[in-house]
């Protein structure tokens, strides 16, 4: 099959060392290479803010690995116990790992250890919060409880509620209060949600569904917080609301059961590893918004020695810019490879809009912050730009000199952004862009904020302004809604 998509350009990355075996490209050159890495993964994760794939190893030794893979380079930082399982922090600067009975944390941007710390399980997966505490699942017990870590302390406590079943897979919501967990060894399986806000875990609630459909045993959640994906390949809302929280979406259709999910929310794709034997060397790209199919890439060969064979995705994973994504791929079992892991990087043809957030909506009881992402382009690099927002909707705009601010005039909000620029509200929202035409902003609610206010919608965007010529640019609108 050879079907390379428009919005997915091939990047070529060459072999990491000289000590690495050759690998194989396609002819034409619209593959990439396979870049053969020095361990094998045996679970791994992506820090946005250090761009680099975090993983553990027990090949050739314990270890966890930073590595760059635009640099093609990592380091290595040995473990006191073999790992199971590894998460990076919502910051992207620290990581826990979990092992049999024990929890390492790690800073990851020295590099160094930093506690290793004795819990009550064998750990197989684990979920680091931005609370300053680690969740540890266990792997073995039946009906378990999640062992929460104090890692400023060491104190253990369990998790309150009800039980939950060896072998969870879990993951972190942006929001950074709740995870959300996957069961095991269950028919029918099932998600299920957990509360961290006070540190030790609170089991919530699982899925309104009992066999309707399949979860499959693990979990992957959009950058956006809206939705989540099952191993299955369906695809569930997220919401505070619970009537809504976990109700069937859609699905990937095109998959029959996913290996692993990134989101890329400036491209607006959803990047799945497929789990069938027989698109296991593909890469499947979907529309984010309605979910459609866009198109499959096979994933490169590794040559070794005089043949060449299949690779096998392992985790895709997608850069902080949102235009990159890392696939990491292993050999065909009987390559004869040594270290038959390896990443090829991929260049997602996307156009990046002038203004981008991270979250569409904000929790009023929990509090939070919706980053603006400010992006004019070089042509616009050191004027002036001022950010606004509006209730009153987005067409058809204000017209400002030559060019039209996509917001509408009203009373309230509005005149409120033009009035306080910098405020507490909405920091940051006037300034200089710098020489590359970016600069970042945020809208912020603190927690325990008044919950009448449940459901208020705004749109916000920024226009530029040159010394000579005045306004001379205008971004796209984004909106944000504050929910419960």
């Amino acid at each position: 099959m050879n079907r390379i998509l428009d919005r997915l350009v091939p990047g070529i990355v060459l072999a990491a060392t000289l000590a690495s075996p050759a690998v194989a490209g396609d002819p034409a050159g619209m593959q990439p290479d396979v870049d053969l890495l020095r361990f094998r993964v045996l679970d791994a994760e992506y820090s946005t803010s250090l761009d680099a794939i975090v993983a553990v190893a027990t090949t050739p030794s314990d270890q966890i690995h930073i590595y760059d893979p635009e640099a093609e380079f990592g380091i290595a930082i040995d473990l006191p116990v073999a790992p199971n399982c590894v998460s990076v922090a919502p910051d992207g600067l620290t990581a826990v790992v979990g092992h049999n009975g024990w929890i390492t944390h790690v800073d990851l941007a020295t590099g160094s250890l930093l506690d290793t710390f004795p819990v009550g399980a064998n750990v197989g997966d684990v979920v680091l919060g931005g609370n300053g505490f680690a969740y540890g699942f266990p792997s073995t017990g039946q009906w378990v409880r999640i062992h929460c870590l104090d890692l400023a302390t060491g104190d253990e406590t369990l998790h309150l509620g009800g039980s939950v079943r060896h072998g969870t897979r879990a993951r972190l919501h942006p929001n950074g209060t709740t995870i959300y967990g996957a069961d095991n060894g269950l028919s029918p399986s099932d998600f299920e949600k957990y509360d961290i806000s006070n540190g030790t875990a609170q089991y919530l609630y699982d899925s309104p569904y009992h066999g309707d459909f399949g979860f499959s045993g693990d979990i992957w959640i959009s950058t956006d917080g809206l939705r989540l994906f099952a191993r299955s390949g369906n695809v569930f809302r997220s919401s505070s609301n619970q009537s809504d929280d976990m109700t069937f979406n859609g699905s990937l259709v095109s998959t029959g059961g996913v290996r692993f999910v990134a989101h890329s929310r400036v491209g607006g794709q959803i990047l799945a590893l497929p789990s069938s034997s027989a698109m296991s060397s593909e890469l499947h790209l979907y529309n984010y918004e309605f979910l459609g199919f866009e198109g499959a890439v096979d994933l490169p060969q590794i040559q070794a020695g005089p043949n060449n064979f299949d690779s096998d995705g392992l985790f895709v994973f997608v850069d902080g810019s949102g235009t990159t994504a890392y696939v990491v791929v292993a050999a065909e079992i009987g390559s004869g490879l040594l270290f038959d892991h390896g990443v090829a990087t991929y260049r997602l043809d996307i156009q990046i809009p002038p203004l981008s957030v991270d979250t569409e909506k904000i929790s009023l009881s929990a509090g939070g912050s919706q980053t603006f992402t400010l992006d004019a382009g070089p042509e616009h690099g050191g004027e002036g730009y001022l950010l606004l927002g509006s209730t009153n909707g987005t067409i058809p705009g204000i017209p400002i000199g030559p060019v039209v601010l996509p917001l509408n005039y009203e009373l309230g909000y509005f005149l409120l952004t033009i009035q306080s620029p910098n405020s507490p509200l909405l920091s940051n929202s006037l300034g200089l862009l710098d020489a590359e035409g970016r600069a970042t902003a945020s809208f912020n609610i603190e927690p325990a904020s008044n919950p009448s206010l449940a459901g208020w919608r705004a749109h916000h965007a920024y226009f530029t302004i040159d010394p000579s010529y005045g306004p001379v640019f205008t971004s796209n609108a984004v909106p944000v809604e504050l929910v419960p």
